[in-house]
């Protein structure tokens, strides 16, 4: 299949929603080696059902191409397993060029927390990566995993722009927290996405003080939906948001949490500190008519921002939103605005 393709520096290949042979994917796999020139690659097999062990294969390969800076790959929903997975990030430690990481192991791969214990003490030999993206979404891991994984993360020093992604899984209090304690110290992307796994007030008032320590962010993705989060915890949040004196890109994700008019009135008092903020996204849910106003209202005073999205969520019919809008021709310097109403 490669091996007269000695040259090839770029490489896309997506073989989705096949349930393919897994005599094919190991074919595929072992002849990629072939390819000694290779920097970018770009694998998507979702939805094939097949065995994962051609993944030790990759892995395997890829050790071949010493030149390799950006690897993507995205395997959804095909039943892996750990083994195969951390065998695979077992074999990136030889690629020292390797620079750009994108894993998309999410739904129903059967992902624990071996694979991520084993992912922390592997990522620590990745030398020059600066950019990873991992998304192990709607699997099965528990606190013990992100605790170890956290650990080694905290050794990659070139990391600038990280986005983690364990929604749906049951991370809890001591995972959600230890993680926001070992970041990266050099970040100036951040994206997490810890949805639905059990964070409670407390949880989020110690993550929120450990996200204060990240002063140089310019884009800052938080979704803390559907969780055990209060306003106190929101608030302190807040505070952590406002001593990020870069910040430029914000997205908050609050629905399905107890959050209170209040807490979101505190929210739009600490952001008018953001005074570099451009672009702000906000997700909450449809019983904030009153913060939501107070929230614009505050908005207006940044001067910097031009595009602002909130999404609101839930039964919208008795709600009296139109009042919102009289706020914004406060917001003067806005040159995008969205607000979306969705029924649940």
């Amino acid at each position: 299949m490669f091996k007269s393709c000695k040259q090839l520096s770029q490489l896309t290949f997506m073989f989705n929603n096949n349930k393919a042979y897994d005599e094919f994917l190991f074919n595929f796999a072992k002849q990629l080696s072939s390819c000694k020139n290779l920097d970018y690659l770009n694998v998507q097999f979702n939805n094939n059902y097949s065995q994962g062990s051609y993944l030790t294969d990759l892995g395997k390969s890829l050790e071949s191409c010493l030149e390799i800076k950006t690897i993507l790959l995205q395997i959804k929903n095909n039943y892996l397993g750990n083994q195969c997975i951390s065998d695979f990030c077992k074999s990136l430690k030889k690629c020292q060029n390797l620079m750009n990481l994108q894993l998309d192991f999410s739904r129903n791969n059967e992902i624990s927390d071996q694979f991520l214990t084993d992912l922390g003490n592997q990522i620590q030999d990745y030398n020059n990566l600066t950019i990873l993206d991992l998304d192990l979404s709607c699997n099965t891991i528990d606190t013990q995993g992100v605790m170890d994984f956290s650990v080694g993360l905290r050794e990659c020093k070139n990391i600038s722009r990280l986005s983690l992604n364990f929604y749906d899984n049951y991370i809890q209090d001591d995972g959600a927290t230890n993680l926001c304690q070992n970041l990266p110290k050099n970040l100036k992307d951040l994206s997490l996405k810890l949805g639905g796994n059990q964070i409670t007030q407390q949880g989020a008032i110690i993550l929120s003080e450990a996200l204060a320590n990240y002063k140089m962010l310019e884009s800052f993705n938080l979704f803390i939906n559907k969780n055990l989060i209060l306003s106190d915890g929101l608030a302190i949040l807040a505070r952590s948001i406002a001593q990020m004196k870069l910040l430029k890109y914000l997205t908050l994700n609050l629905t399905g949490s107890e959050i209170s008019i209040d807490g979101l009135t505190k929210l739009g008092q600490e952001l008018i500190n953001c005074k570099n903020l451009k672009y702000f996204f906000l997700y909450v849910n449809n019983d904030l008519t009153l913060a939501l106003q107070n929230l614009v209202q505050d908005l207006s005073l940044i001067k910097n921002l031009t595009n602002l999205t909130i999404s609101i969520s839930g039964d919208v019919r008795n709600q009296k939103y139109p009042i919102i809008f009289k706020f914004m021709k406060r917001c003067i310097r806005l040159v995008m605005i969205k607000i979306g109403f969705y029924f649940n």
